[in-house]
């Protein structure tokens, strides 16, 4: 392979991951499953390169997946952490996630108290089966 190639190829990797360590970072954490073992509970904790992140929880199955957000609070690139996700539609993600996991005996509880808060961390808990 030539210099100018082998330059060529270090370049582009370099940009590429540069511009992966700049995206939005998130970390899954399975939290609980249903009985039967056929649906998963997992919380999505993301964040974002210039400040704020989201909270998502997700349902995961063979068949699909339903998320249930309860906040977003992102920085435009401004400094600010605006919510972007109302306490009227965090409480009814919550109350949605409390009656999909309450049907499929997973041990979840919600805290839709936790919507009142900025960071609404603690909006969901799992207990022992």
């Amino acid at each position: 392979m030539s210099q100018l190639r082998i330059a060529l190829v270090l370049a582009a990797a370099l940009v590429s991951s540069t511009a992966l360590a700049m995206g939005v970072r998130s970390t899954d954490t399975e939290l609980a499953k249903s009985d039967d073992g056929k649906v998963t509970l997992v919380e999505v904790d993301s964040s974002g390169p210039e400040g704020g992140g989201s909270l998502v929880y997700k349902l995961k199955s063979a068949t699909g997946e339903e998320a249930f957000v309860i906040s977003s609070n992102f920085s435009p690139g401004d400094g600010s952490r605006p919510q972007s996700i109302s306490e009227k539609a965090c409480v009814d993600a919550l109350t949605k996630l409390d009656a999909k996991t309450a049907a499929r005996k997973a041990h979840v509880t919600v805290h839709p108290e936790a919507c009142k808060s900025k960071a609404r961390s603690g909006a969901v808990t799992v207990g022992k089966p």
